[in-house]
């Protein structure tokens, strides 16, 4: 009787999670769609969002996850984990500089065509650059640098001349909101699995019904954590720096830009956006562009978008529109032809 009554319940809550998981994608996918700005053709990017959706995630210790090898339609990438550009270029085709680009998925070109790709507008903008994207989305800037150091590991000979990180903003998203949902999670997640069902169904309830719940504070709202979030992802920033400086290769990070902190015109995004979030995101942001400020290597590119009337990001994941992308390229460009003198 007992193994009946558990596995009921071990099924039926398979079948929430299920139901939860494709209720979740739903919304996601609707609020998406929803806030593209004018000028998106729907149809167009609708294969985009469902080639997105099918890529396919590996674990690697220290890096997290990154996109496996194969073939996504939108996105190809090699046995190397390098999203790999496929437009053929009209321009020069001998490659007289080598460039390691490395970040999340700004750099990555989430929701992005080949063409309309960061890495793709790079080429696009130093023809004469072999590129290597090893960027991959949702990727901390501690994370980057363990990539790094794995990517040196596995191919001791390659060198590049110069490398180029675009990373800042998903170290404060990530955490942040995982702060959030620590104090909701943390007496549950530990020991579910050990449970009996039947135990896990009463804790439901119990949770949904007879709890006091109180709103523990969200550590990110305290000024002096907001300032430790900001100046820990400059020093990660600092770090991957040095490593390439170690390694004899020229390095420039950039802060892509962001929907806090600025004065972009987000209004499609906008409705989207917690307002307790938006003042800590907001905060962290601006004191990360402040110390970025105080530095050679690392570029704030925050305010890249200020006081245009365009709409220049894409879902409340700050991804960018083609225009979004070839702005952010342009500025991008010009300062690695500035530090090799090009």
């Amino acid at each position: 009787m007992s193994f009946c009554v558990n596995g009921l319940c071990d099924f039926l809550l398979c079948l929430k999670a299920h139901i939860n998981e494709q209720t979740a994608k739903k919304i996601d996918r609707q609020q998406t769609f929803a806030s593209l700005p004018q000028g998106i053709d729907v149809n167009d990017f609708d294969v985009i969002y469902q080639d997105t959706q099918k890529l396919e995630y590996e674990s690697i210790p220290f890096v997290g996850k990154v996109v496996k090898p194969g073939n996504y339609r939108t996105y190809k990438i090699n046995d190397y984990r390098n999203r790999i550009i496929t437009e053929k270029l009209s321009t020069l085709s001998t490659k007289t500089h080598s460039l390691l680009l490395l970040g999340s998925s700004q750099g990555f070109g989430y929701y992005a065509k080949d063409k309309e790709s960061f890495a793709n507008q790079l080429a696009h903008q130093l023809p004469t650059f072999d590129i290597d994207n090893y960027t991959t989305p949702a990727q901390t800037t501690l994370q980057t640098l363990a990539y790094w150091h794995k990517i040196t590991i596995n191919n001791p000979h390659k060198h590049y001349d110069i490398a180029i990180i675009l990373n800042g903003p998903f170290d404060y998203i990530s955490e942040c909101r995982n702060a959030a949902l620590l104090s909701s999670r943390q007496n549950d997640l530990s020991n579910r699995e050990s449970r009996p069902a039947i135990y896990n169904v009463y804790r439901k309830l119990v949770n949904k019904f007879m709890s006091d719940k109180k709103n523990s504070l969200n550590q990110c709202a305290l000024p002096a954590e907001q300032k430790a979030i900001a100046q820990q992802t400059i020093e990660h920033l600092k770090d991957i720096v040095s490593y390439g400086e170690r390694s004899n290769i020229a390095t420039l990070a950039f802060i892509p830009p962001a929907l806090w902190g600025n004065d972009a015109n987000i209004e499609n995004i906008r409705p989207l956006l917690m307002p307790a979030e938006e003042v800590i995101f907001s905060k962290i942001s601006k004191t990360q562009s402040d110390l970025a400020d105080n530095t050679e290597a690392i570029i704030s590119l925050n305010h890249l978008f200020d006081d245009k009337k365009e709409l220049f990001f894409l879902d409340q994941g700050a991804h960018l529109t083609p225009k979004g992308s070839e702005l952010m390229t342009k500025v991008i460009a010009n300062h690695i032809k500035r530090i090799l003198n090009l």
